[in-house]
């Protein structure tokens, strides 16, 4: 038994002694029953693939690059859709919301390189090999493909903006043109060149409108060939094998811990009833009997 006092380190080898029988005998047990589930488990299985975050000159040409796009089931990870960074981010957390075979065990992205690593895992080799990163890659474009065109939507909504001032400005500078004198050559010279760039300019806007409309009337062709995404490296399957020596000795650390708890248990049981049963006599002696009068 133990003083009230703090327990020294010969408190601590005397109770080892004492139970050395008790936590050697359960340590082994666990210890050999934990290894033995450890060993007899399925093997496990994993594959690495890297994937790497494309610039896209033309989508940055014709889209937004700066619409934030927050109103799909995705608004809490949405990227700006050309956005580089926040596109990696966004595939890195959307990863973990696809339907595959195997099951996702990690996912990293390295904004200095713009590559995002996967690795999946799987109890057999056949549930990887049905999860290729092409299939990873079509089902992250389907994803995309909601945020993809809102980009589009937005973007045609600012074109109509942009063409309709386009027509304003050329309607101005008819105008101008119409008031000016037939002598005023330099005025005018000025003016049909101002004219020449609003009508550049609004051939642009058709232009990137008729792109843009097509996209939308192909958009689940389009969102797989223009998702800015392509994969580098998929690596081999490899079975996860433990080294016998690491689970030994974690099977050999949780067994103590557990057998040191049951020894204190027992050591300290007797006291613990031996408190108990001084607390109950205490308080039926201080409290009142059945018969007497409350003060």
């Amino acid at each position: 038994m133990y003083d009230d006092g703090e327990i020294s380190l010969i408190d601590i080898l005397r109770f080892f002694k004492r139970r050395l029988s008790l936590v050697g005998g359960v340590t082994v047990a666990i210890a050999a029953l934990t290894s033995i589930i450890s060993f007899t488990e399925a093997p496990s299985y994993q594959r690495s693939m890297i994937f790497q975050v494309n610039d896209s000159p033309l989508l940055s040409t014709v889209l937004d690059a700066s619409a934030d796009l927050g109103t799909s089931d995705d608004s809490d990870i949405l990227p700006k859709i050309m956005d580089l960074r926040h596109l990696g981010n966004w595939a890195k957390t959307a990863i973990h919301r696809l339907e595959l075979s195997a099951a996702v065990q990690a996912t990293v992205y390295h904004p200095e390189t713009n590559q995002l690593t996967l690795t999946l895992a799987a109890p057999n080799p056949q549930q990887l090999d049905a999860t290729p990163g092409s299939l990873v890659l079509t089902k992250l474009a389907e994803r995309w493909r909601a945020p993809f065109q809102q980009a589009i939507a937005a973007r045609v909504l600012q074109l109509e903006v942009q063409q309709q001032q386009a027509e304003q400005v050329l309607g101005q500078l008819d105008t101008a043109i119409a008031k000016l004198s037939p002598n005023n050559f330099p005025r005018q010279g000025a003016l049909e060149a101002q004219r020449a760039i609003v009508l550049r300019e609004k051939a642009e806007l058709a232009f990137h409108s008729d792109y843009l409309a097509d996209l939308e009337r192909n958009l689940e062709q389009a969102s797989r060939d223009l998702f800015p995404m392509m994969i580098i490296v998929e690596g081999k399957i490899t079975q996860v094998k433990q080294s016998p020596l690491q689970v030994i000795a974690f099977a050999l650390i949780t067994g103590f811990i557990v057998a040191t708890f049951v020894a204190l248990v027992i050591e300290q049981w007797p006291r613990w009833q031996a408190e108990l049963a001084t607390a109950n006599i205490s308080a039926q002696t201080q409290s009142p009997s059945n018969g007497a009068e409350l003060p």
